[in-house]
């Protein structure tokens, strides 16, 4: 069975990506939350309007495909998170 991957992209309103992150599932735990030591920079992408909890909790209970699509109008942001 391929291993799947939690996959998050942070982008501007034109489609430009600002930030990529691939994390394995089977880390999504530890790469979750040592994400949250970039609070400062998540608060500026958007991700900071997101619960990291549901999202490990969805991934543990199988969940596929676009668990999480964000466009914040002041910073211009989209941010989208699924598994692959």
């Amino acid at each position: 069975k391929p291993a799947k991957w939690l996959k998050v992209r942070v982008k501007t309103m034109e489609d430009k990506t600002k930030v990529r992150v691939n994390i394995p599932i089977s880390l999504v735990d530890v790469g979750l939350k040592l994400g949250a030591a970039y609070a400062p920079q998540l608060k500026e992408s958007g991700l900071d309007k997101i619960d990291m909890n549901e999202i490990i909790e969805a991934v543990k209970s199988g969940a596929e495909g676009k668990i999480v699509d964000i466009e914040d109008e002041d910073s211009q942001t989209k941010v989208e998170v699924y598994v692959e």
